[in-house]
């Protein structure tokens, strides 16, 4: 590699900048996504309900991301390439990985583990916040008031 040249091409500059622009969106439906569940939330009946479409949403939310965690383990490639195609269809992600300095900094090992704790975090998280709402029904369930 000679000095004053760029580690890049422009094809891998110009991906690098429309990922920025994918998380940049996808950081943007995520708060718009909080801003339905809390307005809904708050226009729940009562406090049982509100409990129970929080409980609902974040198990069905756990949910979605392990069956794409589980088509991820059988068909990563498949389902790596399906993401791109939808998210940068100007094809700007296909590089050559014995030229591409790009694939060599992040390989594919690289965002199967990525993907992989991203997806198990989330779960768990959401499992874990799902346990709250869960608990609170239960205690409301046998809690009993005294008959005057």
């Amino acid at each position: 590699m000679s000095f004053g040249r760029s580690i890049f091409t422009i094809d891998e500059y110009a991906h690098m900048a429309d990922v920025r622009a994918v998380f940049r969106g996808a950081e943007l439906i995520a708060l718009l996504a909080l801003v339905v569940a809390g307005f809904r939330l708050a226009r729940a009946r009562g406090r049982g309900d509100a409990l129970r479409l929080a409980r609902a949403g974040l198990l069905i939310a756990a949910a979605l991301v392990a069956v794409v965690g589980v088509v991820a383990v059988f068909a990563f490639e498949r389902l790596f390439l399906l993401f791109h195609q939808i998210f940068f269809p100007q094809g700007n992600f296909l590089f050559d990985p014995a030229t591409s300095n790009l694939l060599r900094l992040y390989p594919e090992w690289y965002w199967q583990g990525i993907t992989a704790g991203v997806a198990i975090s989330f779960i768990a998280i959401a499992l874990l916040a799902a346990a709250a709402p869960h608990l609170a029904l239960r205690r409301a369930s046998t809690t009993y008031t005294r008959a005057a």
